[in-house]
């Protein structure tokens, strides 16, 4: 019988527990603001931890001023069912290629609503009414 080094158990015990996540993949088609836009949304869910990291990339999406008059942000918010908005962050654009992205984000909960809105800045204290693209995960 061969006894493996405690260091390598260690370490082997820790990836065990940080991979205990289920990622969920979404394609979502824009809303009618955003017209043509589509988005691939990525959600690692860590139940043990009550958090996911969410990675969004929106495709094809015109500058925020074209989407609404007087927006400068794409925004992105999550809230439990029936719960407030949070504001997760401000997506960051390429306006040469058309393209927002948000990396490995994390929105403390496993299941909830999660939006992007077009806003007049970064750090809204609440969604507008223009949504760009709209998801449940769970």
């Amino acid at each position: 019988m061969r006894f493996v080094p405690a260091a390598l158990a260690f370490a082997l015990a820790l990836g065990t527990v940080a991979v205990g996540g289920c990622a969920l993949n979404y394609t979502v088609a824009a809303t009618p603001a955003a017209v043509g836009a589509d988005a691939k949304i990525t959600a690692d869910v860590v139940k043990d931890q009550g958090i996911t990291k969410v990675t969004i990339q929106i495709e094809n999406l015109a500058p925020a001023e074209r989407v609404a008059a007087g927006s400068t942000s794409f925004v992105v918010w999550a809230r439990r069912e029936g719960g407030a908005w949070l504001r997760v962050g401000a997506l960051k654009y390429d306006e040469g290629a058309r393209r927002a992205v948000a990396e490995q984000w994390t929105v403390p909960e496993t299941t909830f609503e999660l939006q992007v809105t077009a806003e007049a800045g970064p750090m809204p204290e609440a969604p507008s009414t223009t949504v760009v693209v709209t998801q449940k995960v769970n």
